[in-house]
């Protein structure tokens, strides 16, 4: 199956009210599947035995005005309630949908033609929400455009939405992927890390952002977990609603702040979002919020107006062109094949007819594949056309599965048209691929940004976050380079890697003098440190420097430091407090010498320093290696429940409670 297939419709007809475009509209038979080749596609959930299939959602035929509600339940608690959206139909008695596609990026003519064509730093979807959640693929919005001389951020993150269990208002809890239910994912849990995994992502997002303010976020999908917005699809995209507070506590609620707040979202959606193992789930209610001016809880922020669309952001002397794919064909099967990660599942989409998103489709599990597949099809002609007339300096593909899937297109693609960047998330870590030996599309980069924390990573985190499974990435965009900085859940910047523009012809751009990259280690960088324990630290000081430490405890602990100098002068100083209770000290070294301040320390904890995260390891994001399901690493800290045991080589053995433990600490050395 190529890009070259071309689906003809039994009748073709123009997108309603887009005479001239473009767009067409798309009717085919089901039949269809049988004249399509349906490469092999990894699966990377085992499938589960009978036991753990969702019990069948029970949906009225008749909708009221009123929001109808069905239970289900699942071994994995994945679904408390479905929620049936006003103006949803009925669709049982169809025999195939009306798909709405577009084989080249169109824009949408309205009455409001002048102030769209005034460029704003605004990114603008059509005023008013479509009827079907289809009607705008393949759309290209209107320029945005962002004036300064830089440096210009966005920030990239995927897999972030977790799990509410219905208990009122608790906070989203990561998808717990690591258990005995999934034998090829099972690890160790890491209190620190694998319980608050969103809240830790977002937090350091708000502390990068309240520094370094991104004009806009790029969202990769899977937005939650497990199984998408809990609504049943096939409502219009005008009647969204928020009946189980996933938009406000999973999204709304954990991403604001300073430089943060305001910021448009533009995403595409994941295999989670329409469902995991079934595709009636609210995914046309994750495009439909793009409009939810009616929910008073909703930021405006929102910008995802179709399953694929197109755009263009300019900046002062350069410009991107953004190309939003849906990907989700590489999730969608037989009906009757394996249902562990088969969004076409018999096993676990609705019975009775009840499986269809209504006109819009897909209709049935029967025509689920051929759904996606015709979808994926237009998608890369539509692809193809853009990328053949895009002028802009830059050209990004944003789309969820990483290239591995679907990798002869993304080749073919790359080296025919120069694709600058390739953005994915779908696998739970973080990685950035350029030149290392395992990107097969050199000199095309693609980075993979799917720890945002919706769901627990695919190997082994570290509790500080000094590791590449959790995180967000932050892009610096100029004309010559892209940036990429990988940030892990403990603020640890993990890699810095510059890209340049592919050239006519197959090449790269000469590296700029100066570049973004110079005086940037390309390895592990440590934040400033958050974190605290009980632990005896030795610094010592060849520089003048004042460092101050506050320990907050809530248990007797007992704390001694050494500073010394290489001069005349030695401090030592030991403290003592009880629980609740806030101690400061202040110690003062006065060397004859100046150099940089260096530390030791005989624990894994983090030290009082400027860069103060001590790992028994490091590695970096930008030779990350694909999962590695069985790792059982001794260098693993906390392991088990919310209190861990821990026997170092330093002068205590001590039970923590993470949730009860912090330490602020700030360096200043002249």
């Amino acid at each position: 199956f190529g890009s070259r297939a071309r689906v003809a419709p039994a009748e073709p007809r123009l997108r309603e009210g887009m005479a001239g475009k473009s767009a067409r509209g798309l009717e085919a038979p089901a039949s269809l599947l049988a004249a399509l080749c349906v490469v092999h596609l990894s699966i990377w959930c085992r499938p589960v035995d009978g036991a753990a299939a969702v019990a069948a959602i029970s949906t009225s035929k008749v909708v009221n005005a009123a929001v109808a509600t069905t239970s289900t339940t699942t071994v994995w608690y994945t679904t408390r309630t479905t929620a049936i959206a006003p103006g949803t139909l009925d669709a049982s008695n169809l025999t195939r949908s009306k798909q709405a596609l577009a084989w080249s990026p169109w824009s949408l003519e309205d009455s409001d033609d002048k102030e769209r064509e005034r460029c704003s730093d605004r990114f603008r979807p059509p005023r008013h929400a479509p009827e079907r959640a289809t009607d705008l693929n393949g759309v290209a919005l209107p320029d945005t455009c962002f004036s300064g001389v830089g440096p210009h951020h966005i920030f990239v993150i995927g897999d972030w939405g977790g799990v509410l269990d219905g208990s009122g208002s608790p906070p989203p809890r990561p998808a717990d992927r690591r258990t005995k239910l999934f034998p090829e994912h099972h690890r160790p849990f890491v209190v620190g890390a694998d319980d608050v995994a969103q809240q830790n992502v977002a937090m350091q997002m708000r502390s990068r952002s309240a520094v370094i303010a991104p004009d806009y976020v790029l969202n990769m999908g899977d937005n939650f977990y497990w199984g998408g917005i809990l609504v049943k699809c096939g409502g219009p995209p005008k009647n969204v609603t928020d009946p189980s507070g996933q938009w406000e506590l999973v999204f709304e609620n954990m991403y604001k702040g300073p430089g943060l707040d305001g910021k448009q979202w533009l995403g595409v959606l994941g295999n989670h979002d329409f469902g995991g193992f079934m595709f009636t789930h609210g995914w046309d209610q994750a495009i439909g919020y793009t409009w939810a001016d009616q929910i008073p809880t909703s930021s405006g922020r929102w910008v995802t107006p179709a399953l694929y669309y197109k755009a263009r952001v300019r900046y002062p002397t350069f410009s991107v062109d953004y190309f939003f794919v849906d990907s989700n064909v590489f999730d969608a099967f037989s009906p009757d094949a394996a249902s562990g990660h088969n969004l076409c599942s018999r096993d676990h989409n609705p019975k009775h007819g009840e499986a269809t998103c209504g006109l819009q489709g897909p209709i049935s599990v029967d025509e689920c594949p051929t759904w996606f597949l015709r979808l994926w099809a237009a998608q890369l002609e539509w692809l193809e056309n853009g990328l053949r007339v895009s002028h802009s300096e830059w050209q990004v593909v944003v789309t969820h599965f990483p290239p591995e899937h679907g990798e002869a297109e993304w080749k073919r693609l790359s080296q025919t048209y120069g694709i600058d960047l390739i953005i994915t998330g779908h696998r739970h870590q973080q990685e950035v691929h350029y030149w290392d030996e395992q990107n097969f599309l050199q000199p095309t980069a693609y980075i993979v940004s799917g720890g945002g924390g919706g769901i627990t990573s695919e190997s082994m985190p570290d509790a500080f976050g000094v590791d590449d499974q959790y995180g967000f990435m932050d892009l610096t965009l100029a004309k010559e380079e892209i940036m990429v900085e990988a940030i892990s859940h403990g603020g640890q910047i993990r890699s810095t890697t510059c890209i340049r523009p592919r050239l006519p012809g197959g090449g790269v751009a000469k590296m700029p003098q100066p570049s973004l990259c110079d005086g940037r280690p390309p390895g592990p960088q440590q934040p400033p440190d958050t974190t605290t324990t009980t632990t005896t630290t030795t610094i010592s000081v060849t520089s003048t420097a004042t460092a101050t430490t506050t320990w907050t405890r809530t248990q007797t602990q007992s704390q001694s430091s050494t500073s010394t100098a290489t001069g005349t002068t030695t401090t030592t100083v030991t403290l003592s407090s009880t629980a609740t209770s806030t101690a400061t000290t202040t110690v003062t070294t006065t060397a004859t010498t100046t150099a940089t301040p260096t530390t030791t320390s005989s624990s894994r904890r983090r030290p009082v320093t400027t860069s103060p995260s001590t790992p028994l390891r490091t590695t970096s994001a930008t030779s990350t290696k694909l999962p590695q399901h069985s790792r059982h690493s001794a260098e693993a800290a906390l392991v088990g429940t919310a209190q861990h045991e821990e026997a170092r080589s330093s002068t205590a053995t001590t039970t923590l409670s993470w949730a009860a433990l912090r330490r602020t600490t700030s360096v200043a050395a002249t």
